[in-house]
């Protein structure tokens, strides 16, 4: 979602290009909720960037972080 709304917006000149080649969550939704990981990776991706100015980045983490945070780190209980 993140390429395509920057894709479609860079097509359309809504904004400029930029070195990430992404829309943030921020800049696409007034809102983000979840509940239980959905709110943790929805509160993540709201995160504002340490120093934005140099890095010329809106927000901390991108979806694909967050998503690949859980994928790598989560721990599946199983109940026999």
């Amino acid at each position: 979602m993140e390429r395509y709304a920057y894709y479609y917006a860079l097509q359309n000149k809504c904004i400029e290009k930029r070195d990430t080649l992404r829309v943030a969550m921020p800049e696409l939704f007034d809102m983000i909720a979840g509940s239980e990981t959905g709110a943790i990776i929805g509160s993540s991706l709201v995160v504002p960037a340490s120093d934005s100015k140099s890095l010329g980045r809106y927000n901390e983490h991108f979806a694909e972080s967050s998503v690949d945070f859980f994928q790598n780190n989560a721990k599946i209980l199983y109940v026999e």
